[in-house]
C-alpha cells in the first residue's frame, strides 16, 4: 500500500471509530459545559468540547495540508498552537450547540476527510512529513 493510501486508510479507521461513539456520547446527554476548555493543566473536556474542537479542527487542518501540498517542495509556515485565539474562541462557541446539532457538523466531516488527501503524492507526502523546512506559525 502506497504511503497517501496508507494514510487515507488510517484516517478513515480512526474517523469510524469516532463516528460509533456517536450513540453512547447521544445517550449521556446532557453533558456538562467543562468550566476550563482551555489549554492548561486545570483544562478539562468532556463530549461538547471533543466534539466542538473535532469541528473546528478538521476543516482547519485540511486547509493547512493543502497549503503543504501546493508549496511542495518549498518550505511553508504552518500551524497554529494551543493558545490560539481563534480556535478557542470557536471552540467556546461551538460547544453551547445542541449536543444534536453538533454531533450532526462533526459526522458531515466525514465526507471531507479523503478529499484532500487523494492528491498527495508520495513526494508531497515525504514534504510535509519533513522532507523540507516547515514551521510552526505563532499569531
Amino acid at each position: 500500500m502506497t504511503e497517501p493510501a496508507l494514510l487515507r486508510t488510517r484516517l478513515r479507521d480512526a474517523a469510524e471509530a469516532f463516528f460509533a461513539l456517536r450513540p453512547a456520547v447521544l445517550a449521556g446527554a446532557p453533558w456538562p459545559l467543562a468550566a476550563d476548555f482551555g489549554h492548561g493543566g486545570e483544562a478539562r473536556w468532556g463530549p461538547p468540547e471533543v466534539l466542538a474542537h473535532v469541528a473546528e479542527m478538521l476543516p482547519y487542518w485540511l486547509g493547512e495540508v493543502e497549503r503543504i501540498v501546493a508549496a511542495a517542495p518549498d518550505p511553508v509556515p504552518f500551524g497554529r498552537v494551543a493558545t490560539d485565539a481563534v480556535r478557542l474562541a470557536t471552540i467556546g462557541r461551538d460547544r453551547t450547540l445542541p449536543l444534536g446539532e453538533l454531533v450532526e457538523h462533526t459526522a458531515q466531516l466525514r465526507e471531507l476527510l479523503g478529499v484532500p488527501l487523494q492528491s498527495l503524492t508520495a513526494e508531497a507526502t515525504r514534504a510535509a512529513r519533513g522532507g523540507g523546512a516547515r514551521t510552526v506559525r505563532s499569531r
